[in-house]
């Protein structure tokens, strides 16, 4: 791996967030389609500011770019991000892959190397997966990655979400 990458997998590259990521990354964050079970398409200017700022902090809990090997284009956004439900602080794997990449299995091919990388380099003990009640689709990854259906949790929004919990592996 490159100093540039988090993880990688046979198709994909996950890479720390760089300027020629932002347009991509916008395009994805305001799909209809792709947001759906994420709050809504998002407002282009802000995405764009927020990701400007994000390329001036230090490298902690974020969603990093995944860039599909074979043609060099940004198909999703992955990663680790600080989230509290209940009371308790978790760390939860976010994975948003681009309309035209998915069903393809990108999302689960980055997030099981998202997963690795976060047991790995940030020492966690668990990892949670927020998922709607209505996103059958992400149910079925979380559950193909390992994850096991907890309680339900209201959101500060007001939503609900299903807690998908997993273990960090013995072998880690």
């Amino acid at each position: 791996m490159s100093g540039n990458e988090v993880a990688r997998t046979p198709r994909l590259v996950v890479e720390y967030l760089r300027a020629e990521h932002i347009e991509p990354l916008c395009d994805i964050w305001c799909d209809p389609a792709v947001t759906k079970f994420m709050g809504g398409p998002r407002v282009r200017e802000k995405v764009r500011q927020s990701l400007k700022e994000e390329l001036e902090l230090p490298e902690t809990y974020t969603l990093w770019p995944v860039v599909e090997q074979a043609s060099g284009k940004v198909v999703g956004h992955c990663g680790l991000l600080e989230k509290e439900q209940d009371g308790r602080k978790d760390i939860e794997l976010v994975y948003v892959i681009g309309s035209g990449y998915q069903r393809r299995g990108y999302a689960f091919e980055a997030s099981r190397a998202i997963a690795g990388f976060g047991f790995a380099q940030f020492d966690l003990d668990r990892l949670v997966a927020l998922i709607e009640p209505e996103n059958v689709p992400s149910q079925r990854l979380a559950e193909k990655l390992g994850f096991v259906a907890g309680p339900v949790v209201v959101r500060p929004s007001g939503g609900h979400r299903i807690v998908y919990a997993l273990d960090r592996p013995a072998a880690i």
